[in-house]
């Protein structure tokens, strides 16, 4: 499971959900929970997660399109020596979705989007570490 360093609720539960699936429906790899029997162990921390609009509706003067900006860090050792095979210390991925001006329709668009942005980043996360072998 990825740690969540941010103050985003379950963000780390998505992408480590995306990543799991991810890397299951695109490699060979088994999964295991118990370190002990893994050749390989993935770390990997959300470290930020900074929301911020970009586009105003004038009239309203409410945000109709929102970027965000991930960042993890992410560690896969080989579990026997401890030996780095792939690690991205700043691993960035910027989302841009757009929002609805009524306020109650904003925070199903906000979990969406984070569901989406979870999604993108693992298929992102996956390919990166899949380059390094």
């Amino acid at each position: 499971t990825f740690q969540n360093a941010t103050t985003e609720y379950k963000i780390e539960q998505y992408i480590t959900s995306w990543f799991v699936r991810e890397l299951i429906s695109r490699t060979r790899y088994r999964l295991v929970n118990d370190e002990t029997e893994a050749d390989a162990t993935l770390d990997g921390t959300v470290l930020n997660f900074v929301v911020f609009p970009i586009i105003f509706d004038p009239r309203s003067g409410r945000a109709t399109s929102i970027s965000t900006i991930t960042q993890i860090h992410i560690v896969l050792r080989e579990q026997r020596t401890g030996e780095v095979i792939y690690e991205n210390p700043l691993f960035e991925h910027r989302e841009r979705y757009e929002v609805s001006t009524s306020a109650e329709a904003y925070f199903e668009e906000r979990e969406a989007a984070l569901v989406r942005t979870s999604r993108d980043i693992a298929r992102d996360l996956v390919s990166a570490v899949l380059s390094g072998f």
